[in-house]
């Protein structure tokens, strides 16, 4: 995701991501006889030119029609919490997240955006992140979700190893048909299912 299609540039900093980290991973699927369809508007930044990808939003067949068919027909869709990522769910595609900032709205397979303590001068866990309840800050103009609402934490996006490394884990998957979770996985979903039903509970005397 980037800034232009919203016009919304300094708002939501950390949706905004730098598509240069995906280049290893690109490879890694062309590499493999893959082709890659880089989606998104004409405001972007441009990947550089590699065998195999197509930097469709600044080719001649772009269009919102376009937009929905690729989606549709892809093997799987690697996206980022922004509106793509909703058509490639109801299109029951495969999907991939990236630079997932929030958790609570976040299903399927995925890796999550660091968070800095500046107080601290530290990366929390994803442990802490579980048990903190963090909230997101929101704006009455639209209530968009600009960060989190304790400044002194710092969302910092994937570099290109863990993406890299998110997209072999997840292509292996898929060549095997083989989705059993690791033990780690199976200890974050347990600490997530306990961060929603805390969520619940505390939001259900609020009411």
């Amino acid at each position: 995701r980037g800034s232009g299609f919203h016009n919304d540039k300094g708002r939501r900093p950390h949706r905004d991501l730098n598509i240069l980290n995906y280049v290893p991973a690109i490879k890694e699927i062309t590499s493999r006889g893959g082709w890659v369809v880089r989606m998104g508007d004409n405001s972007m930044k441009p990947l550089p030119s590699m065998k195999n990808v197509i930097d469709y939003p600044f080719t001649k067949f772009k269009s919102e029609f376009m937009d929905l068919c690729l989606i549709q027909n892809c093997r799987f869709f690697i996206g980022t919490q922004s509106g793509l990522i909703e058509f490639a769910k109801l299109a029951s595609k495969n999907v991939l997240l990236t630079n997932i900032y929030n958790q609570m709205n976040m299903h399927g397979w995925g890796i999550l955006q660091h968070l800095y303590s500046q107080k601290d001068k530290r990366y929390l866990s994803i442990k802490e992140l579980l048990l903190m309840d963090l909230k997101i800050k929101n704006f009455s103009s639209g209530a968009l979700r600009t960060g989190l609402s304790d400044d002194n934490y710092v969302y910092t996006e994937n570099n290109e190893e863990e993406i890299l490394k998110a997209v072999l884990e997840y292509m292996n998957y898929l060549t095997s048909n083989n989705f059993s979770l690791t033990s780690k996985q199976k200890e974050y979903n347990e600490y997530r299912k306990k961060q929603g039903y805390r969520l619940l509970f505390e939001r259900s005397k609020r009411l």
